[in-house]
C-alpha cells in the first residue's frame, strides 16, 4: 500500500514541487495536484462516492486539462469540475448557493448531483457511504470556520467508508486553516499523505 501511494504522490507532484516544503505563490496557486492525487488514491482504494462541501464558485472557461496561472478559478482549484471529470465516480456537491454554471454541469452528466443546503445539515442527512470527503465550505477568516469544518466531519462520520479520504482546502493559512481542529483531534486516526495548500488524510 505505501509503495503504491508514494507512486501516486510522485505522479501528481513532480520532484521540483514538494508540497510539504515549498512555500509562497507557486504552492498557493496550484491546488489541482492535491485534487488529482485524491482521485487517484480513491481509484486505488476502489472507492466510488465523493462528497464535496463547498462547490466551485467560478465558471470554467477553458479546457479542464489546462491550468492557467492568471485564472481565478484555477487558483481556486475548479474542484467541482475536476471531480466531475472522472465519470467513474459519483459526485455529490453541496453549497448554500446553487451556481448556474454547475446546474449546466449536472444536467449534462448523470454522475453529478448538486445539493443546495448547509454542509453540516447535508452530511447529517446524507444516506450513502462516503469514500472521499472534500471540505471547502467555510472561508478562512469567517466566524467559526474551523469549528464548522470539524462539525461537518462529525456530521458525516458514520457514513465514511472503512478506508476513506478526507481532503481539506486552505490548510496553508491561519495555522492549518480549515483543517486545524480536524488534524488535531483525529491525529491518531488518519495518516497525512500530503499537506500544503490542501491536506489529504487517509484513514489508517
Amino acid at each position: 500500500m505505501k509503495k503504491e501511494i508514494k507512486n501516486l504522490i510522485n505522479k501528481n507532484f513532480p520532484l521540483n514541487y514538494c508540497p510539504k516544503e515549498l512555500a509562497g505563490k507557486y504552492r498557493r496557486e496550484k491546488p489541482r495536484p492535491y485534487l488529482e492525487l485524491a482521485l487517484d488514491i480513491l481509484n486505488f482504494l476502489g472507492g466510488k462516492v465523493i462528497v464535496e462541501i463547498g462547490s466551485a464558485r467560478r465558471l470554467l472557461k477553458h479546457s479542464i486539462d489546462q491550468v492557467i496561472p492568471d485564472c481565478a478559478g484555477c487558483n481556486g482549484g475548479h474542484s467541482t469540475y475536476v471531480f466531475s471529470n472522472r465519470p467513474e465516480f459519483e459526485l455529490h456537491s453541496c453549497d448554500v448557493i446553487r451556481y448556474k454554471h454547475l446546474v449546466d454541469l449536472e444536467e449534462n452528466q448523470a454522475h453529478v448531483h448538486l445539493h443546495t443546503k448547509d454542509g453540516v445539515e447535508f452530511l447529517r442527512e446524507f444516506d450513502n457511504q462516503i469514500d472521499l470527503l472534500y471540505l471547502d465550505g467555510w472561508d478562512v477568516g469567517t466566524p467559526g470556520y474551523k469549528r464548522k469544518s470539524l462539525e461537518a466531519l462529525y456530521s458525516g462520520k458514520d457514513k465514511l467508508a472503512k478506508r476513506h479520504i478526507i481532503l481539506m482546502d486552505d490548510t496553508d493559512l491561519d495555522n492549518q486553516g480549515k483543517g486545524q481542529l480536524i488534524i488535531e483531534e483525529f491525529e491518531s486516526v488518519y495518516e497525512t499523505i500530503v499537506s500544503g495548500r490542501q491536506t489529504l488524510l487517509l484513514s489508517k
